[in-house]
């Protein structure tokens, strides 16, 4: 026991940390740190862009209203609401969303991944409820992540949802709603195309 106790004394602080340090698994086989705060989320898009997905893992699109990052849904039926561009199909996924920063409705367009790391988090969790997309919705969460490392597992599968939100009658009462919302998604679901795309 005395040995026990000289051997803990001489262990630096490090080692200690070291020692008990958790480590998540990730898509891309590496780790991502935080505080395993583990979400199933959901994203639509396009069953091609789907299955690039699945098979090389999600990518950080080129913007949107959190800047570039990975977006998700609480639930499949809540994508109907934030997918623009790809639909049709699931990517139900496990998130590590590691220490969470809770915003307003309006996010930050200017936000990015060193800007998250600069103060200490991991993800952005909004409510959109009330606006653009989500004005006719009294609670419309959406989840954002900058690090694709966070996605721990996933799965895919097709998903026949409602038609998008702004039909053709709506965008001509409502073109400036429709841009924006376009605007928003489609920037984010940019880079899954480019991918899927390049694939077929």
């Amino acid at each position: 026991a005395k040995a026990e106790a000289e051997a803990s004394a001489g262990m630096s602080l490090m080692d200690r940390a070291l020692q008990h340090k958790p480590h998540h698994k990730s898509q891309g086989g590496g780790h991502a740190g935080g505080h395993g705060n583990y979400k199933t989320l959901y994203h639509q898009t396009s069953p091609s862009a789907g299955a690039s997905i699945l098979k090389t893992g999600f990518r950080v699109g080129s913007g949107g209203l959190c800047g570039p990052a990975i977006y998700f849904s609480p639930s499949a039926k809540d994508t109907d609401v934030k997918a623009v561009g790809g639909r049709g199909f699931i990517i139900e996924a496990m998130v590590d969303m590691g220490r969470m920063k809770h915003m307003s409705g309006q996010c930050d367009h200017s936000m990015n991944a060193a800007k998250m790391r600069q103060h200490g988090w991991d993800s952005i969790t909004l409510d959109r409820g009330g606006y653009v997309e989500c004005a006719h919705m009294a609670s419309c969460r959406e989840y954002i992540i900058y690090d694709p490392r966070r996605v721990v597992s996933m799965k895919g599968y097709n998903h026949h949802g409602w038609k998008h939100w702004y039909g053709p009658g709506l965008a001509e009462q409502n073109s400036t709603v429709a841009q924006e919302a376009g605007e928003h998604h489609e920037a984010a679901e940019g880079s899954e195309h480019k991918k899927a795309d390049a694939d077929n």
